[in-house]
């Protein structure tokens, strides 16, 4: 039988200081998480949030859904760690799926005067359209 871990034990396994072993051991617990925010960005440890990334990204549209404003809201700046492989996964969802919440987050950068990230939403727009 198969121990349940906390969720505190998989995001210790999802740290990149970890071996690539543990951390893809991590990556397979996490994709079982089922209430999806908690794998958002992590103020707690920045140090899983590529990993996060990748389970996020594993996941069907439909259950990305509620989430697309946060995959969006990564993007504010590309170096943060996750933010090109959320990119990628956006720019294959379905239009009627992310036209409003990219409009929503677009106007929050622009209200905000954050040009970086109105740059990063023009650039996904423009490859989205491609």
């Amino acid at each position: 039988m198969d121990s349940i871990l906390t969720i505190d034990q998989i995001f210790e396994m999802l740290d990149w200081n970890n071996d690539k072993k543990t951390q893809l051991i991590g990556i397979e617990k996490a994709k079982t998480i089922i209430n999806l925010s908690v794998l958002f960005q992590p103020i707690e440890k920045k140090s899983v949030w590529e990993n996060c990334a990748i389970v996020i990204s594993s996941k069907t549209n439909e259950q990305l859904k509620p989430y697309v404003i946060s995959m969006f809201e990564w993007l504010q700046d590309m170096n943060w760690p996750g933010a090109d492989i959320v990119f990628k996964r956006l720019l294959e969802m379905p239009l009627d799926m992310i036209q409003l919440p990219y409009n929503i987050v677009l106007d929050t950068a622009k209200k905000m005067g954050d040009y970086v990230w109105l740059e990063v939403l023009k650039d996904f727009i423009e490859m989205y359209k491609l």
